[in-house]
């Protein structure tokens, strides 16, 4: 059939040739967002990320925090139990000769953690300990001195372990901790106010060789700290001699100074640095001067890794948080066990 010249005949369609043109206007179907209304969704998502972000971070470090407190209320069961056992607490460290500070030769050299050990339900741990080998470092303590012990860890913190360079070999000596001991305002030999370094008044329920009794806490259980938090830090070995870049701070299986013996000379998180073996690292809140002297005038604050202060154990077994704002004097008082100040629990 011929359509030539015609203008009635089949369509393109009708003839195989492809569709028509999709219809436009008013009436049209819309296939699918524009640029522009994508851009604006993902910028809604994005506000809302941006909303929702702090306060999942809150809620974490808040469980972190509520982990932390739990750790120091078993090591203040801990403390309790072996008051019950032997009438005082456990000695602060042992090694150093208490009227000088130094070491007599030759020494037996024992750190705080590991007496305490069986009563917080570590006792696998503390009958791994070696007790007739002179020094913590003896290779046959190397099973309890790299355990982690998670009592000792606070959530918030990071874990480290101390290493240094012997003979040119990079080793891992002993896993650091979170928490330390209560070492009175001052120094690690003369724990202040006074300063007669033989002087017991003022001193902190801990020392050299000495562990208080409950009875010797004049100030009061409630009012007189016990264990307090510290940052595990890194202890890089740049440097070849494996002593220049050495950080003994957290080393909470080394009765030396500066170590774990936590003074409140400084307040809690301090911006002003600690004195002692220790690399300067201001911006992971762990400021210090370092020192190779022989330790008697170190010093560490405490410090934690929770925006805002720390948390403390008390000599009752209670926990609590302390403000980084809280008034030097009010915290060193707590820092006494026998020197009679009065305190006032709105004050921390």
């Amino acid at each position: 059939m011929n359509y030539a010249g015609s203008g009635t005949g089949p369509g393109l369609e009708e003839l195989g040739e492809g569709p028509r043109p999709r219809p436009t206007g008013a009436g049209s179907v819309r296939g699918g967002f524009t640029l522009i209304e994508l851009l604006v969704v993902i910028a809604i998502i994005a506000v809302l990320i941006a909303l929702l972000l702090p306060a999942v971070q809150s809620a974490r470090e808040a469980a972190r925090r509520i982990q932390c407190i739990n750790n120091l209320k078993q090591l203040g069961l801990g403390l309790m139990n072996y008051h019950d056992v032997n009438q005082r607490f456990p000695m602060g460290a042992q090694g150093r000769d208490p009227t000088t500070a130094l070491y007599p030769s030759p020494n037996y050299r024992q750190p705080f953690v590991v007496t305490l050990m069986p009563y917080y339900e570590q006792t696998a741990l503390y009958n791994a300990y070696n007790f007739q080998k002179v020094l913590f470092e003896d290779a046959a303590n190397n099973t309890s001195r790299l355990t982690t012990i998670n009592v000792y860890s606070c959530p918030s913190d990071t874990a480290e372990v101390f290493a240094k360079t012997v003979a040119g070999v990079v080793l891992q000596f002993d896993v650091k901790g979170s928490y330390g001991v209560n070492w009175g305002q001052g120094t690690f030999w003369n724990q202040g106010p006074t300063t007669a370094a033989t002087s017991s008044r003022g001193w902190a329920p801990f020392y050299l060789s000495y562990g208080a009794a409950l009875a010797e806490i004049t100030d009061g259980t409630s009012n007189t700290l016990a264990m307090l938090e510290l940052i595990q830090t890194l202890s890089p070995n740049v440097g070849t001699d494996g002593i220049s870049n050495l950080d003994r701070r957290a080393r909470i299986w080394n009765d030396d100074a500066a170590t774990y013996q936590v003074s409140t000379r400084l307040g809690p998180n301090s911006l002003a640095p600690d004195y002692g073996r220790c690399v300067n690292a201001p911006a992971s809140r762990a400021p210090c001067i370092n020192d190779t002297s022989d330790g008697r005038g170190y010093y560490l604050a405490s410090r934690s890794r929770h925006p805002g202060g720390v948390n403390v154990l008390f000599c009752d077994g209670s926990v609590h948080f302390i403000k980084d704002s809280i008034g030097l004097p009010t915290y060193q008082s707590l820092s006494t066990r026998a020197a009679g100040e009065v305190i006032s629990s709105d004050t921390y």
